[in-house]
């Protein structure tokens, strides 16, 4: 993409700093460590902790109007609600025991640094490239709250390769429309406590190295499933 401008973390400051593409190590990946912090033998807690070394934005044309456009540097887009501001997501997935009760995910801490945008940020356009003549922006567009109002949601279970996890998506940026600002949660822990059903808990043995070699994880997946290393083997 022409004219890509990285929004650097690295600022003395509470704002981002804006670095034009020049050189390859711009566009890091957001770091991800999960911890076990509490270990019983009915009951795990997670500590989760993200970090981001910055963003990509770049302008785009649409209709004659300039937005722009934020991504992740290994991330997706927010494009469920045509109208509204498209937000950049990132997909996160908890490796847990098969059968768990009374799960809980909590942000703990959050740090954030600000950036002011000459232009809207760009609408999420719904199955075409370009706006049509009579596309109006979401009345969100008015509002001078950040949007949106959450860091993460839970989407549920789901299975990856037999392995049962926790599907998150994440939204570490948030856009102030009125004010065309944005603030990048550039780093926050999340708390994750579940209790583990007793059925499940057949054997206290971690799974092996030979066994995590076996288990044949989409390469799409790889990096984004936590906390393998805590699970029973008995587990799967």
């Amino acid at each position: 993409m022409n004219n890509r401008i990285w929004l650097s973390t690295n600022s003395n400051d509470d704002y981002l700093i804006a670095i034009e593409y020049t050189r390859g190590e711009l566009g890091i990946p957001s770091d991800k460590k999960c911890m076990l912090v509490e270990h019983e033998p009915n009951k795990h807690i997670l500590k989760i902790d993200y970090n981001l070394n910055g963003i990509w934005m770049y302008e785009r044309i649409i209709n004659n109007v300039k937005f722009f456009q934020i991504e992740l540097p290994n991330g997706g887009l927010k494009i469920d609600s045509p109208g509204e501001p498209q937000i950049p997501q990132e997909g996160l997935f908890i490796a847990v025991p098969n059968i768990i009760s009374n799960l809980k995910i909590n942000l703990i801490n959050k740090y954030s640094k600000f950036y002011q945008l000459d232009y809207h940020l760009i609408p999420i356009i719904k199955q075409t490239k370009t706006l049509d003549e009579n596309f109006k922006l979401a009345d969100i567009y008015k509002n001078d709250i950040y949007y949106p109002e959450y860091i993460f949601q839970n989407l549920g279970f789901q299975k990856i390769s037999g392995i049962n996890v926790i599907h998150l998506m994440l939204y570490p940026l948030q856009y102030s429309p009125k004010y065309r600002k944005i603030k990048l949660f550039y780093n926050f822990s999340l708390k994750i406590s579940y209790n583990i059903i007793e059925k499940s808990k057949i054997s206290k043995t971690y799974i092996s190295d030979s066994q995590k070699r076996r288990i044949r994880i989409p390469p799409t997946f790889k990096d984004s499933i936590l906390n393998l290393d805590n699970l029973i083997k008995d587990d799967f």
